[in-house]
């Protein structure tokens, strides 16, 4: 199956001596042709790369990010990183790599490496700068094992694949706003709470569980923080329902399911930045 695919190497274009305060955007036009072997889970693919140097500087060096190679053991940063963490999902299912990487610049053979220890970061050593307003192109064919979506959410599971890359962004740097933007335009529910205080902010959170009453939830914000909360019932140690609820100031009665239930636990996931966690169990009496 042949398709064209979003841009799958993230690129970091570096010069070893680009330091200028004035803001620029390289210009990248970029095609790939890829063929999805969907029994083995791998892409066999070739990539053409316009690369348009925007900077005031000369390049000699271009550095790019081979993403899924941090899936490839672990002994990965990505690896490392997770565990220290306390997530230890990669250590033992790791799984996933690019090979058969053969870059030429403008149709000549370049020398290039993995950078330092980080398999997942390469270097392309030009044959001669790239001049301020010079175009080159960069082409390769790669070869990817793609990760389970287990470990990556560019990865594949049962009945699909979620392999791609934002085009808006590609190859610029968004700023704050810009993230706070795209979260907002996605997330189909009010965010303004998070870049405005928990970012912004030391405001706390901090939700109390009341009582319980006609089948609704008593629960009182003692704290700054007008965040979403989760609720969760329980039968003994095994949990009936579970959902999250908008925040509010002060106070608020919250309808429970119609299902039976021995106690209620706001936030017991830990999944939020709640203060005080004793607070947070009530039993139905």
């Amino acid at each position: 199956m042949k398709t064209k695919l979003t841009l799958f190497f993230v690129l970091c274009l570096l010069s070893i001596n680009l330091f200028s305060q004035d803001y620029f955007q390289q210009e990248i036009n970029y095609t790939i042709e890829v063929r999805l072997d969907d029994k083995k889970n791998e892409l066999f693919a070739n990539e053409t790369i316009q690369y348009i140097n925007d900077s005031p500087d000369s390049l000699t060096v271009i550095c790019m990010h081979l993403w899924v190679n941090a899936y490839k053991n672990n002994e990965t940063s990505l690896c490392n990183q997770m565990l220290s963490y306390g997530n230890v999902s990669l250590f033992y299912n790791y799984g996933g790599y690019v090979d058969e990487l053969d870059f030429k610049i403008n149709e000549q053979d370049v020398k290039w490496s993995y950078f330092d220890d980080f398999i997942d970061i390469c270097y392309i050593f030009l044959n001669e700068p790239i001049l301020s307003g010079d175009t080159i192109l960069i082409t390769t064919p790669f070869h990817v094992a793609i990760p389970s979506n287990e470990i990556s959410r560019m990865g594949y599971d049962a009945n699909s694949y979620q392999i791609s890359q934002f085009s808006k962004w590609k190859f610029k740097h968004p700023q704050p706003n810009d993230l706070h933007k795209h979260f907002q335009e996605n997330a189909n529910k009010n965010i303004v709470w998070f870049f405005n205080d928990v970012v912004k902010t030391t405001k706390t959170m901090d939700y109390s569980a009341v009582k319980i009453k006609d089948n609704k939830l008593l629960v009182q914000n003692k704290g700054e923080l007008i965040s979403p909360i989760s609720i969760t019932g329980f039968v003994k140690k095994e949990i009936i329902f579970e959902f999250w609820e908008d925040g509010f100031i002060d106070e608020k009665w919250i309808q429970l399911p119609e299902k039976q239930f021995d106690r209620i636990i706001i936030n017991y996931n830990y999944n939020t930045l709640d203060l005080e966690t004793t607070n947070n169990t009530v039993i139905k009496k």
